[in-house]
């Protein structure tokens, strides 16, 4: 779980970037930014302003989101459509989205439900954020190298001796996991968001 005081002084670092780029707010869609910048992997929008707290808006699975992110704010999304008025209501006139993985469709939808509101791209304030680690996400860099140091030194002796790329693939996962490992990684990438309204 990541600290409340990690989300606080990314989001924190990420309103500097912000105001660099001239952006009032950023809408964050992608799994892995999400879980960067909540805590929490959901079927969610964060609203992250320049000014004022973040507000993560969950549409599938509130109750875990409330109870496992540090964001204080945390609401239902039933429609793509309540997004225009909570942005009206924070003032936001430039909007950064992540154009680098948000697929077009997606874009064109939000460019037609946020008419009035500057849709910019935000995906260089993200990356600016994440690219300087923390002390604390140094520390977890440290630990995941030496969960992979374990699967290294146990490769040589599974190739020599189990018969199929599944058994040696088995095998190292149980290595990885014994060493604290969560499983599947998430890496930065296309966006998966939910369709519909």
């Amino acid at each position: 779980m990541v600290p409340a005081e990690e989300i606080g002084r990314r989001h924190a670092v990420l309103r500097e970037a912000l105001a660099a780029d001239g952006l009032d707010a950023v809408l964050v869609v992608e799994a892995s930014d999400l879980v960067y910048l909540t805590g929490v992997m959901a079927d969610a929008h964060l609203i992250a302003s320049r000014e004022g707290d973040p507000v993560l808006l969950v549409r599938r699975g509130l109750e875990r989101c409330e109870a496992e992110s540090p964001i204080a704010d945390v609401r239902p999304l039933e429609s793509l459509r309540e997004l225009a008025p909570l942005l009206a209501e924070r003032g936001v006139q430039r909007l950064g989205l992540e154009l680098d993985v948000l697929p077009a469709a997606r874009y064109l939808r939000y460019a037609q439900l946020l008419e009035g509101v500057e849709l910019a791209d935000g995906a260089d304030a993200i990356a600016r954020v994440r690219a300087v680690k923390s002390a604390w996400e140094v520390d977890r860099m440290r630990r995941a190298a030496a969960q992979l140091g374990a699967a290294f030194r146990a490769a040589p002796d599974l190739v020599a001796h189990e018969e199929t790329d599944l058994a040696i693939q088995i095998e190292l996962e149980r290595v990885l996991r014994r060493a604290g490992h969560q499983g599947p990684l998430r890496f930065r990438g296309r966006a998966r968001c939910a369709s519909g309204d």
